[in-house]
């Protein structure tokens, strides 16, 4: 299993389109956290994350 981020909006799947966008993804990515639920996370707010799910913290 590798895990790709988008570049546009930082969500991590194993797809080369990301799912949530369509945006391109890259295997170039550092850090994650885990979102559950989105509408009640300080760090999902603060990061602008809107929905469930992995994220990388460092897209390059």
């Amino acid at each position: 299993m590798v895990l790709k981020a988008c570049t546009n909006c930082m969500y991590l799947s194993e797809e080369d389109t990301c799912p949530l966008c369509a945006g391109e993804t890259t295997r170039d990515w550092q850090g994650f956290v885990i979102i559950l639920d989105y509408s009640r996370s300080q760090i999902a707010e603060k990061m602008g994350f809107e929905h469930n799910g992995k994220y990388a913290l460092k897209v390059r």
